[in-house]
């Protein structure tokens, strides 16, 4: 006998868009539904260059690492992960893009 769950892992990004000036600062929530304590990321794209990992956090109140430059990232609970920065440059313009997935015991 074999079951099989469906789970269906949802991640929203609030807010969707986010545009500061040189010198200010940024605050972005990512929210995942659908599974418990799934692994959560932040991603920077810039230009065509393909996206780079910031952030991986595998549970609540764990992110590695901790602060990228003037960037840093905290996951208060299992479904929240919030990306930051202060005194923001140009450069740091780009497509900042939060995701989550799915793990198994029998992988970890």
């Amino acid at each position: 006998f074999h079951k099989s769950a469906e789970m269906q892992l949802h991640v929203r990004q609030f807010p969707a868009i986010v545009s500061a000036s040189p010198g200010g600062s940024l605050k972005v929530v990512c929210e995942a539904s659908g599974y418990s304590d799934p692994y959560m990321y932040w991603y920077r794209q810039s230009g065509s260059a393909a996206p780079q990992s910031m952030f991986v956090s595998i549970t609540a109140n764990s992110v590695e690492p901790a602060t990228v430059g003037h960037f840093n990232a905290s996951r208060p609970n299992s479904s929240h992960i919030i990306l930051e920065a202060f005194d923001l440059k140009k450069d740091d313009s780009g497509i900042y893009f939060c995701a989550a997935s799915t793990h198994s015991e029998a992988n970890e």
